[in-house]
């Protein structure tokens, strides 16, 4: 019988969650709290995301916090689930939502991976936590694959000794038993900061989770109407494109966006990223509102292009004018 249960902090992960219940609930071990906890003890806890726990554990988050807000508020689905395809998007949430592991198999987990990865704090975070809730906790925000600085405080993120994927002993680890006192680094890289912002404002926004369109679909609806398109839009001059990311995002460190193909993959709707598409709709100027929604334009640049050609062509201008009139070729 659970009689403690503390209610979740703002961006707390559920892991964070579970160990300050465990670290203040007085069990003898671990075992102990992990029968109370899930429903299978031989499971490693999930750090990003969810188990399959006891159903008094799942009466006490939908009681307080609610199934869908913990999924998106306090698991890492909205970096990994937010620009899948919308059917496996649903098919994540809706697995997740159940306790269900296949959720695993619908996301971009990074399994190519090979470089550990630790639970991650930011110094004035811990401050600020500890000054308003008497503790510190572990932030999602913080666990950003390849965010090195807090979308908050722009300061550099600090590495526990707690991995995030481990074959080690399960263990329910609070921040304030990680914690080690280091000096605040803050980020002087204006490209980072801007980034680091960026991300923060993305994960702001809502999850759409029945959305009609593709990230890679509406990103080239997007460059349709710059400088890296054709007049009509139905070619992209990636190589002008790539050469302007790449000098936007020089100073960037462990930038893993580095190769034109890569870029191409995403506006192809073949590589998905949260932190990468975050740097492709920054670099365009997207707003986060914006590019979270992926609305694209029911009538097509091409599709405008031309009707505006077939406008001005009835209302009597010749087509060298019209050229002229479009900033473009007479061949186009």
């Amino acid at each position: 019988m659970i009689g403690y249960f503390p209610d979740p902090y703002p961006d707390e992960l559920i892991y964070s969650l579970l160990a300050r219940y465990y670290a203040k609930s007085g069990y003898l071990g671990y075992v102990c709290a992990a029968e109370d906890i899930f429903k299978s003890t031989w499971n490693l806890p999930s750090i990003e995301f969810l188990n399959d726990y006891q159903p008094e554990i799942y009466q006490r988050l939908e009681k307080h916090t609610g199934m869908r807000r913990i999924v998106l508020g306090h698991t890492m689905f909205p970096v990994y689930g937010m620009f899948l395809p919308p059917e496996r998007r649903r098919a994540a949430y809706n697995a997740m939502i159940l306790g269900k592991g296949n959720y695993h198999n619908l996301m971009p987990l990074n399994k190519w991976k090979k470089a550990a990865r630790y639970l991650r704090y930011c110094p004035v975070c811990v401050n600020a936590d500890r000054e308003r809730y008497g503790e510190m906790y572990w932030h999602r925000m913080h666990q950003i694959y390849g965010l090195n600085i807090c979308p908050m405080h722009l300061c550099r993120l600090q590495n526990s000794s707690i991995p995030i994927k481990t074959n080690e002993t399960p263990a329910l680890v609070p921040a304030e038993s990680s914690y080690s006192d280091m000096p605040i680094v803050y980020s002087s890289i204006d490209c980072e900061r801007n980034l680091a912002t960026y991300v923060y404002a993305m994960m702001m926004q809502p999850v759409n989770l029945s959305p009609e369109g593709m990230i890679g679909d509406y990103l080239h609806s997007v460059i349709a109407e710059t400088k890296y398109s054709s007049p009509r839009g139905e070619q992209c001059y990636m190589s002008k494109l790539f050469a302007d990311f790449e000098k936007y995002y020089r100073d960037l460190p462990d930038n893993r966006l580095t190769a034109s193909w890569m870029l191409q993959k995403i506006l192809c709707n073949q590589r998905i990223s949260f932190l990468e598409i975050c740097m492709v709709g920054r670099f365009l100027q997207i707003s986060p509102a914006e590019l979270a929604a992926m609305h694209t334009p029911e009538v097509s640049h091409q599709e405008a292009f031309d009707a505006e050609v077939r406008r001005l062509h009835d209302m009597g201008y010749k087509y060298p004018a019209i050229a002229k009139m479009m900033n473009c070729s007479l061949n186009v």
